[in-house]
């Protein structure tokens, strides 16, 4: 289950339910459940993730974001170093560092990024995600070198 390694103390009541509810997705991609995450966007939103790798995408709406997140790596896991959270809940912002760490054609992979969310009455309506890329090509060379073609493809939505 994704951790958050840091207190959240000092943080508005709405503030600590847009923590617990970040936290939340964050599992739920831990286990696959894309919906759960998804259900969390507004139909209008946009997710950009800056990578010339398979990752890489510029996205409007539910249904590219669900396939963006089916290309995620296996078994995930997240632990959350930093999140801030500020605004009303009309205009609210998340940021966050956090490590993932997962196995990749059978080898440890560890990475860290850094994700802005803005969210209007709880939904993302805007998403953007700043990985380590030197890290995350190497790993998707080598798993283009295991046969695993889709992390050969081209970015979606660039």
């Amino acid at each position: 289950m994704a951790t958050m390694s840091t207190s959240i103390s000092g943080v508005s009541p709405i503030g600590r339910i847009a923590a617990s509810t970040y936290l939340r997705g964050l599992s739920a991609v831990e286990r696959g459940d894309f919906d759960q995450v998804v259900s969390q966007f507004r139909p209008d939103c946009e997710l950009i993730f800056v990578s010339r790798t398979a990752l890489g995408a510029r996205l409007s709406g539910r249904a590219d974001l669900l396939r963006w997140f089916e290309r995620l790596l296996p078994d995930p896991q997240f632990e959350v170093l930093r999140c801030v959270v500020g605004g009303p809940v009309w205009d609210q912002r998340i940021a966050a560092h956090v490590i993932i760490r997962s196995r990749l054609a059978g080898e440890p992979y560890q990475n860290q990024f850094a994700q802005f969310l803005t969210l209007r009455w709880g939904k993302v309506v805007e998403d953007l995600i700043l990985e380590d890329t030197a890290t995350w090509e190497t790993a998707s060379r080598r798993l283009a070198a295991a046969g695993h073609a889709e992390a050969a493809e081209p970015p979606l939505g660039l």
